[in-house]
């Protein structure tokens, strides 16, 4: 399966997109200054639509060391979840009540913390 093809955006697509986040970042939040990155909020690779509300302007550094970063990580761990899911292996789990260490069941702690022997 080859990914979705990308659409180009035009000019008033980019001053909307700009006009809509006041000319800042998103991730930093200082004005935009060249050279500017237009990003997916959802990547494509996640189901995210390839439209205008789907995109905003990011800072070059900030694309590249924030939002690429959190989005391979993001991918990687649904691809996991979803081979692990695919195998089964989820239904194989059997959850086995926590155990105790044991205590004696002949002294009692009092809510102020002092222990003392039950009374018969």
């Amino acid at each position: 399966m080859s990914a979705p093809k990308r659409r180009k955006l035009t000019q008033a697509q980019k001053a909307e997109i700009l006009r809509r986040q006041d000319k800042r970042c998103t991730i930093c939040g200082e004005d935009l200054f060249l050279p500017v990155e237009w990003d997916h909020v959802t990547p494509l690779s996640m189901g995210g639509a390839d439209d205008p509300a789907n995109i905003q302007c990011l800072h070059y550094r900030c694309h590249r060391q924030v939002k690429c970063k959190a989005d391979a990580r993001a991918l990687a761990k649904a691809k996991r979840l979803e081979r692990f899911m695919e195998t089964g292996r989820h239904r194989n789990r059997k959850s086995r009540p926590i155990q105790s260490r044991g205590f004696d069941k002949s002294l009692r702690k009092r809510m102020d913390g002092t222990v003392e022997r039950r009374r018969a």
